[in-house]
């Protein structure tokens, strides 16, 4: 038997970032979820210096769009505890980069479920609990990219731009704890957030099962 199940029943959060105002980023996935900017501890106190800025700029599609630009310094966006989904998912991102040439955290939780960095090269690296799946093609300086973090119960899989550029095959595994989700920083267990992301970032999704290329949030 096959079940089909409505999409507004499936968890996810969508964020456009490109409108919004005040400290909270609109969520348009149905859930309500609060994503907050510049959150300076873990129980979620705003400070407006660590807030990423509304810019206007060129977007993905080519006209002038408002986009969360983050300054690789201590910009952030974090999400209230158990956002992450315990299993399958698949996380998106559009998201410009300045220049490469060191490390930086595109998203992380604070147990390992889910870390997602590009290195210094460019390349993106998928972790969950230990294991890594890194990508073959980097991200370009300047140009606009959708990337994509898949776990959907057998492999860590990596897409750039609707392209598979990455797969790593894993036990299947339910992380029944997760703490409070960050987007642009590495968050870790009792220290400062850290190796922070510089980029423009023109929206965010994240799903509670695998999607395939053509069947993303985003474009």
């Amino acid at each position: 038997r096959e079940a089909i199940l409505p999409t507004r029943t499936i968890f996810r959060v969508h964020l456009p970032l490109d409108h919004d105002t005040g400290d909270t980023c609109e969520d348009q996935g149905g859930w309500a979820i609060p994503a907050q900017r510049g959150v300076a501890n873990r129980w979620g106190t705003i400070q407006a210096d660590l807030q990423p800025q509304w810019v206007v700029t060129d977007g993905p599609e080519g006209t002038a769009r408002t986009c969360l630009r983050f300054d690789g310094l201590d910009d952030n966006v974090t999400f209230p505890f158990r956002t992450l989904p315990h299993g399958p998912l698949t996380l998106e991102i559009l998201l410009r980069l300045p220049a490469i040439g060191r490390e930086m955290v595109v998203f992380s939780d604070q147990n390992g479920a889910l870390t997602l960095t590009i290195n210094a090269q460019g390349m993106p690296v998928l972790t969950r609990l230990g294991l890594s799946c890194q990508g073959t093609e980097a991200l370009l300086p300047g140009q606009w990219h959708h990337l994509a973090a898949i776990y959907d119960a057998q492999s860590l899989q990596l897409t750039l731009d609707g392209r598979n550029v990455g797969v790593t095959h894993v036990p299947p595994t339910v992380r029944a704890i997760n703490s409070r989700p960050t987007l642009g920083a590495l968050i870790q267990e009792g220290r400062p957030l850290s190796v922070f992301l510089a980029a423009d970032v023109a929206g965010f999704a994240l799903s509670a099962r695998p999607l395939t290329p053509d069947g993303t949030i985003l474009h």
